[in-house]
């Protein structure tokens, strides 16, 4: 017997599905966290209707010096916003980085998924 696919939910960044569905979804729970989680991070909180907390600040901090206190100010916004809204998941690390010619800040979010015998790391890349 063949095994239909299974979709979890829509990735992130929307893009058109080659199955043929109107968006691409996602099949494994880690590109579902990681859709999920880019689609936190990059909503700006007051920009979603509902749900004005939902999202994060990171625009704020976009001309603030690159400094520890800058750092520990924009994982505090992120690991308060991902507890509340992705319970699940838990963020272990931030960094910051710009390349010379890149305008802009990445940023690098490492995450885990799950407890113990059954978590899960990795992580995500976001140009602000």
């Amino acid at each position: 017997m063949v095994m239909a696919k299974q979709f979890i939910n829509i990735r992130y960044p929307f893009q058109t599905s080659p199955e043929g569905f109107f968006l691409d979804l996602t099949t494994t729970t880690i590109d579902a966290v990681k859709s999920d989680l880019q689609h936190l991070l990059l909503t700006e909180k007051g920009e979603r209707f509902y749900l004005p907390d939902f999202g994060t600040n990171l625009k704020r901090f976009l001309f603030d010096p690159s400094d520890e206190k800058t750092l520990g100010d924009i994982e505090d916004d992120l690991k308060v916003t991902v507890t509340k809204y992705l319970p699940g998941l838990t963020i272990t690390g931030v960094k910051l980085y710009s390349e010379d010619d890149q305008k802009g800040v990445a940023i690098r979010v490492h995450f885990t998924i799950g407890d113990g015998i059954f978590s899960s790391s990795d992580f995500i890349e976001i140009n602000v």
